[in-house]
């Protein structure tokens, strides 16, 4: 059996009126205004991150990262008036959690921190032992660990004993052993953590703690997450603008990308301004900010395109901008909701989620900003060189329909 289907009773697009728009608030009617705005808050993100430089965790940078416990209560000026008579800055001591539980958070990106002495010992007792020319080469290595590798002359000698040679000369905390190279022996040095804990129990003299945690990273694995975290954001960006296309139309996708692009760059500029540290958990924080925005972006879009096929196309921008108002609701609802639940993150989560919950914070505002401003009104852009596109990106068609009719005449 044969279903006819039924005629749809309601009128044509290009019959029926638009929306009753009193009351209304003209967003793309500021477009201008507001894209001049995110023009130079994105120019001036740009050259905060390239001029003052992030400051960058040592997740990217590489160091060590110790969570110290102090047994009796100690002023934080206390310690980092203490830690800088060692070569360590004010910001590398933090205080963590609660005040009454005496933790702080020292961070050393320094790699060779605290093995200056040691490694001066250990050179001088071989050059001692074995003379000045028998030494060919001697380098630090932190890739893995605190190493100092050590050329020689031939004969090869075991690494027992260099190491009686080190031992006998008071070298202490030090391990010798072979390397893989030819006349080539390490040794391993006093960890960057070890090194720390002496010049602090040195400096502090009679204040006892106790190290709870030591996080490493060495500078060659930073290096591999600062260009990971870029890939994963650039290819983040990429699968959007094809969802995007895929989904609504080669119009609606640069829009959206060029809002992402935006959200991330600010909120960057912002964390480079206030000289926040940029880790990995910002990494994260980046990462879900375009997929809020991109959620918000969505849903404009979907209204957008609900209203373009309803009503006539011959006022895009009025058309958006019924869309923007009528979607404003859901989008500002959303938005306080989310700040709300990130405010508690921020305020009573701790320093471990405090970037994050920070980051998060500024893109949702810079986002719910992003999806009108930017992604809403750059559809009319779109639109209005899309003919041009379709001429650029189809010349064969449109050079045999041209010959064809001019072969035809007479």
């Amino acid at each position: 059996m044969e279903l006819t289907p039924t005629p749809s009773s309601s009128p044509t697009p290009t019959n029926l009126p638009s929306p009753n728009r009193a009351n209304q608030y003209d967003f793309i009617g500021k477009r201008y205004i507001a894209s001049a705005v995110s023009a130079i808050l994105m120019i001036a993100s740009l050259v905060l991150f390239f001029v003052q430089k992030p400051n960058w965790g040592i997740d990217f940078t590489g160091g060590t990262e110790l969570l110290l416990q102090f047994e009796q209560p100690i002023e934080i000026g206390t310690l980092r008036g203490a830690l800088g008579e060692i070569g360590l800055s004010d910001d590398s001591v933090q205080q963590v959690n609660d005040p009454s539980l005496n933790e702080f958070s020292v961070r050393v990106q320094e790699a060779g921190f605290g093995t200056e002495e040691t490694q001066a010992k250990v050179l001088g007792a071989l050059k001692q032992q074995y003379g000045e020319p028998w030494l060919v080469n001697s380098r630090f290595d932190a890739q893995v660990g605190a190493l100092l590798v050590i050329e020689h002359q031939p004969p090869a000698v075991s690494t027992t004993t260099v190491q009686d040679v080190l031992d006998a000369a008071g070298v202490s905390g030090v391990e010798v052993r072979a390397n893989q190279d030819e006349n080539t022996f390490e040794v391993v040095m006093p960890g960057v953590s070890q090194a720390v804990q002496r010049s602090i129990a040195g400096a502090l003299d009679g204040q006892k703690f106790k190290v709870l945690s030591v996080d490493s990273v060495g500078p060659k694995v930073g290096a591999s997450l600062q260009q990971a975290a870029v890939i994963s954001i650039l290819a983040t960006l990429g699968l959007v603008l094809l969802y995007v296309a895929f989904r609504f139309d080669l119009s609606f996708a640069p829009g959206a990308v060029i809002a992402l692009f935006h959200d991330v760059i600010i909120t960057m500029g912002i964390f480079v301004l206030l000289q926040r540290e940029i880790n990995v958990s910002f990494i994260g924080a980046l990462l879900t900010i375009i997929g809020y925005s991109l959620n918000d972006t969505i849903v404009i879009y979907d209204r957008i395109r609900e209203n373009m096929q309803r009503y006539r196309r011959s006022d895009l921008a009025g058309l958006i901008n019924d869309s923007v108002n009528d979607t404003l609701g859901r989008t500002l609802s959303t938005a306080f909701t989310t700040l709300l639940a990130i405010s508690a993150f921020l305020f009573m989560g701790g320093p471990v989620i405090e970037n994050f919950a920070l980051a998060m914070l500024i893109g949702i505002v810079v986002g719910a900003y992003s999806t009108v401003y930017v992604a809403s009104p750059f559809i009319l852009i779109m639109e209005s060189v899309k003919p041009s596109l379709q001429k650029l990106f189809t010349p064969a068609a449109t050079g045999v329909s041209t010959d064809s009719v001019s072969g035809g005449s007479p």
